[in-house]
C-alpha cells in the first residue's frame, strides 16, 4: 500500500515537472519515466488480479472433482442428499419425516445456488484475463527499467526558407493547378 502511494506521489511530481518543461527532450524523457511510474503502479494491482483469478478458477475445479472427502465438491454434495434421502425413507415419526424433507429441499437449493455462482466467477473470471491479457500482456519487473529513447525531429520542414505557396490578397494559399 505505501508502495503504491509512493508511486502515485512521484507520478504527480513528474507529471508537473513535465508541465513545466518547455523542451523537447526532458520532456519526452519525463514523459517516458511517468509511463514507466504508472505501470509500475498497475504491475501489483495485475498479479494480485491474475492470483485471484487463479484462485476462483481453482476453486471451480475443487467444485468440479469426484473427490467425495472434500466438503466443496459436487460429488460430495450429492452424496449428502442421498445419505439424507435414505434416511428419509426410514423416518422415526413426523417430525423427523418433515425436518428430513426440508433439509433436503434447502440443501439442494443452496448446492444449485453455489454452482450457479461458481460458474458465474469463473465465466467473469476467464472473461477479465482474455479482456485484459491483451493491455499488460509482458509486464515483467525488468521493463519497468527500460532507457529513455530520444527522438530527434526534421526541423527542416518548419524553417522559413523553405518554398512558400502563392498567396492571395487576404494571405490564404491559392491553388495552382498544374496541366
Amino acid at each position: 500500500m505505501r508502495d503504491g502511494a509512493n508511486l502515485s506521489k512521484s507520478i504527480d511530481e513528474l507529471t508537473e515537472q513535465m508541465n513545466k518543461s518547455r523542451r523537447s527532450y526532458p520532456k519526452s524523457e519525463l514523459s517516458s519515466a511517468n509511463q514507466q511510474h504508472k505501470n509500475a503502479e498497475k504491475f501489483p494491482q495485475e498479479r494480485d488480479n491474475i492470483e485471484k483469478t487463479n484462485a476462483l478458477l481453482a476453486f471451480e475445479d475443487t467444485f468440479n472433482s469426484d473427490d467425495k472427502t472434500n466438503p466443496y465438491s459436487k460429488a460430495k454434495m450429492n452424496d449428502d442428499l442421498k445419505q439424507l434421502s435414505k434416511q428419509l425413507s426410514k423416518p422415526n415419526n413426523q417430525k423427523q419425516a418433515q425436518a428430513l424433507t426440508n433439509s433436503i429441499l434447502l440443501t439442494g437449493n443452496l448446492q444449485h445456488q453455489y454452482e450457479l455462482n461458481i460458474n458465474y466467477t469463473s465465466t467473469m473470471a476467464t472473461s477479465k484475463q482474455l479482456n485484459e491479457s491483451g493491455s499488460n500482456k509482458n509486464l515483467t519487473e525488468e521493463s519497468f527499467n527500460q532507457s529513455v529513447v530520444e527522438y530527434k525531429r526534421n526541423d527542416a520542414i518548419f524553417e522559413p526558407e523553405t518554398k512558400q505557396l502563392p498567396k492571395d490578397e487576404l494571405g490564404l494559399p491559392k491553388f495552382v493547378y498544374f496541366k
